[in-house]
């Protein structure tokens, strides 16, 4: 959703404010930013991350969408609130720290609840970042984002563990390469590049793993099967249904093409007992990530996650799975 004033430019006034990074990706990029509207959804730690990211890199435009009000939870791992702000709309609270670290990004804010918002709200976004979704609501979103060719990125970070998946539909983009000339002098060259993405729903589906070697079979991490599974899980019923979580992650792992030995009871259990739980370095890794995809979609520079990337805090692993 473009901003009117993208129409006349980047300013004398930008041009100084974002003089590194427009050095980085070009002004032609910069103005893509500067025209963009973002949709966050739910304000908690990991989407704090995001928002002050690209409010710092200059978007247009940031719409916080949290119905929720501000409780001693939210203390621990975010920074968009304070003690202070205890018992306000967590989405004003946020937003009005944000409007602090760049006055040049309009934020805005909406109190509504997810599930009353239909199909036609999504479409009005240049990219949708959901975090902390449930199941049901990443897949009536991210359809809705396909309906209206709008890129879709989910993401959660239970504990030390965390996720981020990507729909960019077809995605163009350039990367930058280094080649040696016949001269022996090494330039530059921008290389022009297409990924095709699957929406969530098929993402799941696909049975890649019984395609790898049997050795690179095996070094397929165990969270992917169990972070996917965990999106159908009971949050309510944490401690006594984790039997139940074994066995989800089990079949999960079974449809992607993995054996039931890859999901073991302790990472279930690690799991489980992370949900609803933020770390702040783990936001600041998986967010630092996720809201880089934001900029680098917009800007169509670089390769974003294609198309699940699956952290492991524990041991500060982070592999990308193209399903």
């Amino acid at each position: 959703m473009a901003q009117e004033n993208g129409s006349h430019g980047i300013s004398a006034d930008e041009v100084a404010l974002y003089d590194r990074q427009i050095r980085l990706w070009g002004m032609a990029a910069q103005e893509r930013l500067r025209n963009a509207h973002i949709l966050v959804v739910t304000i908690r730690a990991l989407a704090n991350e995001v928002v002050k990211n690209i409010v710092l890199a200059g978007v247009g435009a940031v719409t916080l969408l949290d119905h929720e009000k501000v409780s001693g939870t939210d203390l621990g791992a975010q920074f968009l609130v304070q003690e202070e702000d205890l018992g306000k709309l967590r989405a004003e609270a946020a937003a009005e720290r944000a409007r602090k670290l760049n006055p040049r990004v309009q934020m805005h804010v909406d109190t509504d609840r997810l599930s009353s918002k239909d199909a036609a709200f999504f479409g009005k976004f240049d990219v949708v970042v959901v975090c902390d979704g449930t199941l049901p609501d990443l897949l009536r979103i991210n359809e809705a984002c396909r309906a209206a060719q709008k890129p879709f990125l989910a993401a959660e970070i239970p504990g030390m563990y965390g996720y981020i998946f990507a729909d960019l539909l077809e995605h163009e983009y350039v990367t930058e390469r280094e080649e040696t000339k016949s001269t022996g002098e090494r330039q530059k060259v921008t290389v022009p590049a297409k990924s095709s993405y699957k929406p969530l729903a098929d993402s799941m589906k696909v049975d890649f793993a019984s395609k790898l070697r049997p050795k690179l079979r095996k070094k397929v991490s165990p969270l992917l099967p169990i972070l996917m599974s965990m999106l159908s899980w009971d949050n309510d019923d944490a401690h006594d249904a984790e039997h139940t979580y074994e066995k989800k992650s089990q079949e999960q792992a079974r449809v992607l093409g993995l054996a039931d030995s890859c999901v073991t009871e302790e990472v279930v259990h690690d799991v489980s007992e992370s949900l609803g739980c933020e770390l702040s370095p783990v936001a600041a890794i998986v967010g630092g990530i996720l809201s880089q995809d934001v900029l680098n979609v917009l800007s169509k520079r670089e390769q974003p996650v294609d198309n699940w990337f699956i952290y492991n805090g524990e041991t500060g692993e982070g592999p990308v799975y193209r399903l």
